[in-house]
């Protein structure tokens, strides 16, 4: 019985210095990888906006085509050109390899816009495109 007893509390003891030396649990990945679209830190190609048009009605269409099939969507944003703040004007959703957005906005007169693409993995990393102006007037 004394030997049971003491194989018992040798156990447990070298479970308890086994255990005490761990840390915790370990964690999952890191996505921290820049080619991974999982991970924040997501570096895409920018997508290349090919043509903005004003229409007669004084909406504007933008066209692109993604370098990447890994977009979860893209986000359309316009600004005065000149000025660092950017407006959100909508998303398209992914992946496509060509997208098509119409600004239906309220687009004020007498402007030169700077209109750019984003897109945006699963995590919410986004990659700009650089911007394409057009001039309202």
């Amino acid at each position: 019985m004394r030997t049971k007893t003491l194989r018992r509390v040798a156990w447990m003891l070298l479970a308890g210095l086994l255990l005490g030396g761990c840390e915790g649990m370990p964690t999952g990945p890191a996505r921290d990888n820049p080619a991974d679209p999982d991970s924040p830190y997501w570096q895409a190609q920018r997508p290349f906006i090919y043509s903005v048009t004003k229409t007669q009605n004084n909406h504007v269409t933008v066209k692109w085509i993604s370098n990447t099939s890994y977009g979860a969507y893209f986000r359309v944003d316009r600004r005065v050109e000149g000025t660092g703040t950017y407006l959100f004007l909508g998303t398209v959703p992914g992946p496509l390899t060509t997208g098509i957005f119409v600004d239906s906005s309220s687009i004020p007169v007498g402007f030169t816009y700077g209109y750019r693409i984003g897109v945006v993995g699963s995590a919410g990393a986004t990659t700009y495109s650089y911007d394409y102006p057009i001039d309202i007037f």
